[in-house]
């Protein structure tokens, strides 16, 4: 049986698309790794293939949030793979 990971995608400030995603089943969000810069939602999704087990995810696209410097679980930002 397989869960969801923390899946979460945003537009920053700098108007590009990040998301964050679980190392694992069942992580939070503070268990995550940051993926990105993305030029469009649709290229965030064509990462997510990469990744097994993403479930659903939260989108935030109001542009309000910090460019991001590390992930949450401390480890750089993880360049997309397309």
């Amino acid at each position: 049986m397989s869960v969801q990971r923390h899946c979460s995608i945003y537009l920053a400030k700098n108007g590009k698309w990040y998301m964050e995603l679980g190392d694992q089943e069942y992580d939070r969000q503070d268990d995550s790794t940051t993926y990105g810069p993305f030029a469009s939602k649709e290229r965030v999704y064509d990462e997510l293939r990469f990744h097994a087990n993403p479930g659903g995810s939260f989108q935030d696209d109001s542009g309000t949030r910090e460019v991001p410097t590390v992930s949450p679980n401390g480890r750089p930002i993880q360049k997309p793979r397309g």
